[in-house]
This record gives C-alpha cells, sequence and structure tokens, in this order.
C-alpha cells in the first residue's frame, strides 16, 4: 500500500463566510471578479465531492483525496487504482470512503475497503463479499451496514445477495440471499441515492444497479425491502421473516414508487399506481388501494389517518436516456385504516411537482404546468383548492421548496419564483438563459430531481454527526477516536454557513467582466436574489458544488478545476 500524506493540520483552516452583497433591486446588472480557477488537477478518470469539501478522485496511478482548498494530495492509494466511481461509497456523518474492488466483469468476490477518509488509513478490509454492488445501506444506530450484490453487473435482472456487516469493524454479521429476481438499473444516468455520477466522456460500458428503486426502510430489529413486493428480515440473524409479492416495476423508469413508510403495525408501500398498506408481523396485505394509473405514485405522505400521494411526474427513462413526463398526474388521499378514498385531485396539467405539506394552514401544494395549487386537507369526497395563482414560468416547474419565511419557491429548469402561500402573491421571479451547451437538460432536471425528494441517508448522517451513534461504537476506543475527531472537524465546517441548502446553483451563460461564457448562478431562494456566479466556459460541464466553502469542483478532458463562488456586487 502506498500512501502519501500531506499535512492533516491544512483541513482545520476554516475558509471566511461568503459574504452576501444585497441588491436592492433585482433589475441592477451584476458582475464579478474574473472566474479563474483556483488550481487545477490532471489525470482525473472521475472524481467525488465529499461532504468534507475534499476531492476522492480515481486516476491510473491509484485512489486519491485532494484537499478541496488548495488541490494538494492528501494520500494515494495505489493498491486501489482499478475502482470505478461506482465502487465508491461516502458514508455520511462518519469518516469512512467505503471501496469495493469489483476487478474483472465476471469476477465473483468483492474486496471491499473502508478507508479513513482524513488519513488514507485502511479501517477495515473484508473479501467476504460475492458479486457487484448493487446498493449500500447503512444503518447507524445499529452499527450496521448492508449490502445488495449482484452476480453479473451487466444484466438487467438479478436475484441479489444480501450481506450485513459491522460499520465500526467490517465484521460479518449474516448474509442471505434474496427469494426473488428483481429488476435492474442502468447506472450513471438519471438520480442516484446521494450523489450524480460525473465521468469522463459516455465512453463507460453498461452496467445495472439498484438506483432506480428506494432504499431499505429500517426499524428496530428489522429492514424492510421493496424489491419485487415488501419483503421482511430480521436483522439479528438475517432470516426472512415473511414476504409479499407484487410487481413494481414501470419499465425502463427510474424510481417510480415512493419510499415505503412504516407506521405502527402497518408498513405503506407503493407500486405501480396502488397503495397497499402491509401488516409487519406477517406482510399480509391489511388493504389494496384502486389503481391510479401507470404513471405510479413516487411520493407518500402521511398526516393524521390520511395518506397523501403523488400520481406521475418526471421520471428518467434509461431506454430513451432522457426525462419523461408520464401521468395522470394528479394527488390522492387516502383513509389509512382502509384505503379508501377520501378525494382525488385530478385538475393538473401535463406536470407535477412534488408535495409540500402545510399543516398548519391544513393544505396540500402542488404546481402543474400553468399553476402553484394549494388543496384543502379538510376536503372529503370532491376536493377543494384553497389556492390557484398562476406561477408563469416559461418552463415546465420541477419541484417545490417551502421556504423558512412560509414562502414556496417553485422551481423550474431555468426559472424560479416564490409564492406567497396564504395570499398568492408573487414575492420574486428570477429567470436565466440556457446555457448552449450540449446535455445541459439533462444534467439540470438530475439535480433538480435530487434535492426534490430522492431519498437519501443525510437524516441519519445528521443524527450521527450530532453524537448521537449507538453505545456499540463506545466499546471501540479506535473507531471512536478518530470518529469523534472527523466529527468535532464536521461541526466546524457546519457551522460556517447558515445558508446552506437554500441556494439554488443553475447552469446559464455568465458574463465576468468582459469574459463570458458558460457558468453557474446560485440564488438565494429565500430573499431572491442573485448571491454567486462562477465562469469555467465548459460545453460539457460535470460540476458539484461545495456550497459551505464557496467552492465549485469541474471535471473537463481528464482535468478537475477548482473555482471560488464569486458574490455578486452591484454595479454603481
Amino acid at each position: 500500500m502506498d500512501i502519501n500524506k500531506m499535512d492533516i493540520k491544512m483541513y482545520f483552516r476554516i475558509p471566511a463566510k461568503i459574504v452576501v452583497i444585497s441588491a436592492i433591486f433585482l433589475c441592477f446588472v451584476f458582475t464579478s471578479a474574473a472566474s479563474d480557477p483556483v488550481w487545477n488537477y490532471k489525470g482525473a478518470k472521475w472524481y467525488q465531492l465529499l461532504e468534507s469539501g475534499n476531492v476522492v478522485v480515481g486516476t491510473k496511478k491509484g485512489l486519491e483525496m485532494l484537499h478541496g482548498p488548495t488541490g494538494e494530495r492528501m494520500w494515494r492509494r495505489s493498491d486501489l487504482r482499478s475502482v470505478d466511481e461506482v465502487e465508491v461509497f461516502q458514508l455520511e456523518g462518519t469518516p469512512l470512503l467505503l471501496v469495493a474492488d469489483n476487478t474483472g466483469s465476471r469476477k465473483r468476490r468483492t474486496r471491499l475497503t473502508a478507508v479513513d477518509t482524513l488519513s488514507g488509513d485502511t479501517v477495515w478490509r473484508t473479501d467476504k463479499i460475492k458479486g457487484f454492488t448493487a446498493l449500500v445501506a447503512p444503518f447507524y444506530e445499529r452499527d450496521l451496514l448492508i449490502f445488495l450484490t449482484i452476480r453479473d453487473n451487466r444484466r438487467n435482472r438479478d436475484r441479489p445477495e444480501i450481506y450485513a456487516h459491522r460499520l465500526s469493524t467490517g465484521e460479518q454479521l449474516w448474509d442471505n440471499e434474496y427469494p426473488d429476481t428483481v429488476e435492474l438499473y442502468r447506472v450513471g444516468e438519471g438520480p442516484r441515492h446521494g450523489y450524480e455520477s460525473f465521468r469522463k466522456g459516455d465512453e463507460d460500458k453498461e452496467r445495472y444497479d439498484l438506483s432506480g428503486e428506494n432504499p431499505p426502510v429500517f426499524e428496530g430489529d428489522s429492514m424492510f425491502l421493496t424489491y419485487a413486493g415488501l419483503h421482511r428480515y430480521d436483522l439479528n440473524t438475517g432470516r426472512l421473516v415473511c414476504k409479499n409479492e407484487y410487481d413494481i416495476t414501470d419499465g425502463s423508469l427510474k424510481n417510480t414508487n415512493s419510499q415505503a413508510i412504516a407506521r405502527g403495525e402497518i408498513v405503506y408501500t407503493s407500486a405501480k399506481g396502488i397503495v397497499r398498506a402491509i401488516r409487519k408481523s406477517d406482510c399480509s396485505t391489511r388493504w389494496k388501494s384502486d389503481d391510479y394509473g401507470d404513471g405510479g405514485i413516487p411520493e407518500m405522505m402521511v398526516h393524521g389517518n390520511v395518506i397523501y400521494g403523488r400520481t406521475g411526474g418526471q421520471f428518467f427513462s434509461i431506454k430513451r436516456n432522457e426525462w419523461k413526463t408520464t401521468g395522470p398526474v394528479g394527488v390522492v388521499a387516502l383513509d389509512a385504516g382502509t384505503g379508501e378514498s377520501v378525494w382525488r385531485y385530478t385538475k393538473a396539467k401535463d406536470s407535477i411537482t412534488n408535495m409540500v405539506l402545510d399543516t398548519a394552514k391544513n393544505r396540500l401544494f402542488v404546481a402543474d404546468k400553468k399553476y402553484l395549487i394549494g388543496l384543502d386537507l379538510n376536503a372529503r369526497g370532491k376536493t377543494k383548492e384553497a389556492l390557484r395563482v398562476k406561477h408563469k414560468l416559461d418552463r415546465v416547474p420541477v419541484s417545490l421548496v417551502a421556504q423558512r419565511n412560509g414562502n414556496i419557491v417553485v422551481r423550474a429548469i431555468q426559472d424560479l419564483v416564490s409564492f406567497n402561500p396564504s395570499t398568492g402573491k408573487i414575492g420574486w421571479a428570477l429567470e436565466f438563459d440556457a446555457p448552449g451547451v450540449s446535455g445541459w437538460r439533462k444534467f439540470a432536471m438530475s439535480a433538480l430531481a435530487i434535492t426534490a425528494g430522492v431519498v437519501t441517508y443525510k437524516l441519519q448522517a445528521a443524527y450521527v454527526r450530532e453524537g448521537h451513534f449507538n453505545s456499540v461504537w463506545r466499546t471501540n476506543k479506535r473507531f471512536l477516536n478518530f470518529f469523534s475527531k472527523y466529527q468535532r472537524l464536521m461541526r466546524k465546517r457546519f457551522a460556517t454557513s447558515r445558508q446552506v441548502g437554500n441556494i439554488f446553483y443553475i447552469l446559464t451563460t455568465v458574463k465576468s467582466g468582459k469574459k463570458k461564457g458558460t457558468g453557474v448562478v446560485g440564488v438565494d431562494m429565500l430573499r431572491g436574489r442573485t448571491a454567486a456566479q462562477v465562469l469555467f466556459k465548459d460545453k460539457t460541464p460535470r460540476y458539484q458544488v461545495d456550497e459551505f466553502d464557496g467552492r465549485l469542483f469541474n471535471l473537463n478532458k481528464g482535468k478537475i478545476s477548482a473555482y471560488m463562488i464569486e458574490p455578486y456586487q452591484s454595479r454603481k
């Protein structure tokens, strides 16, 4: 093993918070300093931006970690030179980077290495996993890692193997074969669970995994998987407790089914336009709803004794390699106890966004092609529109984002508009030109879809970062020590900005002094101000943004370039 380290103390330097200079009027013309890279790195095959702000890079010489602010190499693992991006997984909230060495497309055994992201040291390693990694699911409260593997990642159907390992030590606890053959989805297009694929070109061979389906639901000693129906496993032994088989696939479309919801003695699932209430004890069906169409039910919420489900939406088709809208689009409200329809909203036209629930006002908000719509939660039998106002976006809206001031921002690929949901009045609206680069629409749609409700483990990771890790970890002093160091470090990083997560980055044409070209503009969705920008002049942008440090990373022809995102300044 070859580990080359820089002075880790460099990591502890906390960058200054970006200062956003407010503009009095949105019609002001803005300008900023020229966007020259603060550093470049050549020889990258792929990269991932980690939550630490550092960048892990795949190269011919090995797996490398670059210091985000400076681009200096923190370490290199020459023994991991053959791994691809889809075989590298960051466990958010922990200092662990999981690397699955699947060298050779027919290889049956995987060597899994847990690497300390700060030092590059091996925390643990196991070669007891067989097949190719199709899904990684951490259960932080139980110190568990669940792996689903497949025998051949070139096939779109397979019967997965399930492995349970101790997160802190890598100890294998059990393994079991999934009882049913499941549908798999091509890797590298559309939203993935937690990160987007950024490759050098599109020449990679087709590979398949479970990125088109939802991750497991953990509750106590149970794990619920929703592939080819609902399956409940005992986390202590790996035993299949029970299962309820039904068809879940919608052809080549990704993420058409909602994440399962465990509540009381019932697990609520959706598949192919049907909602099911399934008993946890024996996986028998308590009730099954009517069929609400081929558009699927990709999102569900439970409020009181009512289940709200969004029907239809925009999904990525791996067959067409593009985003498409499927319907019927609308919202259905079901009695959680019986599955009977409370009401069904069918007046949405052509498209629909995610749902935003306002329990204080008893309203549920969605947007279709023309309108922001507020539905009255107190309605019975027939739906009642409490609000219906034109959003005036030129492009089809993709997502709604609730703000802490009570307003709702409707987002399209290049447009945003903010509404006061009580009055229906527009607070502000912004529109940006299309960048005029290849593949920009697919890229922008993927980014919007991720923020519009693709399930990740960020909440669990936040739980871990706050120090509420399982008592089992306390018995492993080595793991606890290096984990605590990482935790302190991340708390400092997260404390540098309260604005993170509320800046929407748009790919557009950017002017910077006398320069003009493709770049990114950041919009403060709370205030409706253009907060920051970067110009990088790339016709095939593959970028990720570190909001905490105000830094953008872009990969072009094997070169990673890091840019500081400049605050906009009004021209006097």
